[in-house]
């Protein structure tokens, strides 16, 4: 499954200390980013997905595919109150997010294959997050038309899938991204895209 690091690098700004942060690398790429001061994620995505929360009542059930640092874990528990239950594969995240990325102890881990636990849960979910990735990518099986028709019948009337995923939407570089929106069209999903940037980057 890969090297795992943790590395923490401390900032200044014309020779004044302005803080320190966290990194969680996999394989050298960087997986979860946080301020060690206030333990809040440096990356924009996390706000973007935990803003959904703001749709579903507070101590709604929510199912994170994808545990990495547990950033989005934290978010969802502290600022909605949630019980998450988060799928993550590699044991070793669990213990890494727990040691050194503050992961709340309401945050349920689950040790398995996120398809395999859509396929065998029982559970159902008002929001159910897609962030999953190997490296800087999203494993296909996950994002395939058969996934989502499985993950279609966990969501509770009126519940929001989110999928969070790297890509370009228009021109040869953005076939993926138009592939995976065909494709939850096709299940039956109401689609709507939002940028984390202004650009296609």
């Amino acid at each position: 499954l890969g090297q795992i690091m943790v590395t923490d690098l401390t900032f200044y700004n014309e020779k004044i200390f302005v803080g320190t942060n966290r990194i969680l690398f996999n394989n050298r790429i960087g997986q979860t980013w946080i301020n060690l001061v206030d333990q809040k994620s440096r990356w924009d995505y996390v706000n973007f997905i935990t803003t959904f929360g703001n749709c579903i009542k507070q101590k709604s059930e929510v199912l994170l595919l994808g545990l990495g640092g547990g950033t989005v874990a934290n978010q969802l528990i502290k600022e909605y109150k949630f019980n998450v239950d988060a799928v993550e594969l590699d044991p070793r995240f669990e213990k890494v997010a727990k040691k050194y990325f503050f992961l709340d102890p309401s945050c349920n881990v689950i040790l398995d294959d996120a398809r395999h636990y859509i396929r065998t849960t029982k559970k159902k979910y008002k929001l159910i997050i897609f962030d999953l990735f190997r490296g800087e990518t999203s494993p296909g099986y996950a994002l395939s038309y058969e996934c989502f028709q499985e993950t279609k019948g966990l969501l509770k009337e009126k519940g929001l899938m989110v999928i969070n995923f790297n890509g370009i939407i228009e021109g040869e570089h953005g076939l993926a991204t138009r592939s995976l929106i065909m494709t939850l069209k096709k299940v039956g999903f109401k689609v709507d895209i939002i940028h984390t940037f202004n650009k296609d980057e």
